[in-house]
């Protein structure tokens, strides 16, 4: 009887580890797997790839306090879009502000606007490609803060290379390439 009670407290035991690991996974998971009340779907991996997609259109952030994801913004390393959401932003205004250990960023063409310190204090910021046809818009305020000599924009189209090199880089020069050709799709291994 004795041994019978050990091996049952033993196997409760167990089950309740089990549990728990299983608990606290399902909480890490939730913690950065996110949709806000207008159709924005976010997530973060492990390695800091912010994930972006849902549907319909998003608004103009006033300040990077008003980012989704500020509370993990200096864990994100990377920004994709999913390729199969119909995103629309028209201007990603603080969207990436604060995002201190960002290195690579994909800005999609569906945005008409670079705006307001977008990637501002981005000090590792090193790859930008901008996959757009159009005419980009780029705030004088979009990269205050992030390194230009360290910084690579990739565009997709000569419109799009003009407006990046007509950009205020204040005083400082940028290395612009216009890799015609690339979608998003490629860029996902699609």
């Amino acid at each position: 009887m004795k041994n019978f009670r050990r091996i049952l407290s033993l196997v409760l035991v167990l089950c309740l580890c089990f549990s728990l690991t299983a608990m606290a996974s399902a909480e890490e998971t939730e913690a950065h797997n996110h949709e806000s009340e207008n159709n924005l779907v976010w997530h973060l991996s492990e390695d800091g790839a912010l994930t972006i997609g849902g549907t319909g259109r998003f608004c103009t952030l006033n300040s990077a306090e008003e980012q989704p994801w500020a509370e993990v913004r200096e864990q994100i390393v990377s920004v994709h879009f999913d390729p199969d959401a119909p995103v629309i932003a028209k201007d990603i205004a603080y969207w990436f502000a604060g995002c201190k250990n960002l290195v690579y960023a994909e800005v999609p063409g569906f945005w008409a606007e670079i705006g307001a310190y977008a990637f501002a204090d981005c000090d590792n910021l090193q790859e930008l490609l901008i996959l757009t046809k159009g005419t980009p818009v780029i705030d004088d305020t979009a990269f205050v803060g992030t390194n230009p000599d360290n910084l690579w924009i990739m565009v997709t189209s000569e419109e799009s290379y003009e407006a990046v090199q007509a950009a205020n880089w204040h005083g400082r020069s940028v290395e612009v390439e216009n890799v015609g050709g690339i979608s998003l799709f490629s860029t996902c291994g699609i």
